[in-house]
């Protein structure tokens, strides 16, 4: 099943749910939006996968444009000589080919994925919400694992970690490894592949702990509750409901600290 045939299935997914953790009302938004259209960086990220991944299909899913500049007769013609595929760049290309190399050489990423089922869909659905589910995996290895590739500016561990956090990584894994489990009865760990998405493009192989895994096991089925209850109930409320009390301010407002900012004064 190719990406545009996964959209297609009417389904709840990760990237949709998660707009819920900052409200409902965003999660809305999120559900009658039109996709806002491929941008560079989503580009070199399907084309990153590809090559990883799927590097069979990198022929028949890009084309590659040598021209000088995307305008006159010459981008035109060669637009329509690839409708259905997505044009990118020589550089582009070699720069995807130069990631799959880097990956597929490292031990422990190799390794990960001998075997494995790459960009593999599954579909469940939520027994206590009744809601139909989906995720596409980049990696599923049966009785073994789930990974996922991520691309970053580092595969430093601490800074890494905080942007599992921060992205919500680990709650993207835990909506895997449930749909995983509820599919196919198969409870397996995760495992997330960083790679450098500049020159060296070092890769790193982490195993996901279930300190990181139950948080986002229990995220998951707060957010499809409440996905559940707004569908029954037709309430999408916002982040906030009624009056609350503003944090606490910073020092640096308070005239009688060291902290203060004078230049607040001049403004």
């Amino acid at each position: 099943m190719n990406f545009a045939e996964y959209r297609a299935i009417d389904a709840m997914n990760w990237s949709t749910l998660k707009h819920g953790g900052k409200s409902l009302m965003h999660l809305r938004h999120e559900l009658d939006s039109d996709d806002d259209g491929d941008t560079t960086n989503r580009t070199m990220l399907r084309l990153n996968h590809a090559a990883v991944l799927e590097p069979a299909s990198l022929a028949s899913e890009f084309a590659v444009f040598d021209g000088e500049r995307r305008a006159g007769k010459e981008w035109e013609a060669f637009k329509l000589a690839n409708a259905g595929r997505q044009i990118v760049k020589a550089g582009e290309m070699a720069a995807a080919l130069r990631v799959a190399e880097a990956v597929r050489s490292h031990r422990a990423a190799s390794e990960a994925l001998r075997g494995a089922r790459c960009e593999d869909t599954i579909v469940w659905t939520d027994l206590e919400t009744g809601i139909q589910c989906k995720a596409r995996l980049d990696v599923y290895a049966p009785k073994r694992h789930i990974a996922d590739l991520k691309g970053d500016a580092s595969v430093d561990e601490f800074a890494f970690a905080r942007r599992v956090g921060s992205n919500l990584y680990y709650a993207q894994l835990a909506w895997y490894q449930m749909g995983v489990e509820a599919a196919t009865g198969d409870r397996v760990p995760c495992l997330l592949i960083p790679y450098e998405t500049e020159e060296p493009h070092d890769v790193a192989v982490f195993e996901v702990s279930d300190d990181w895994l139950q948080p986002g096991h229990d995220l998951c089925r707060r957010l499809l509750r409440e996905y559940a209850q707004a569908k029954r109930d037709g309430l999408w409320p916002g982040r906030y409901d009624g009056i609350r009390p503003l944090p606490a301010p910073p020092k640096w407002i308070n005239p009688n600290t060291d902290d203060y900012a004078v230049d607040a004064l001049e403004d």
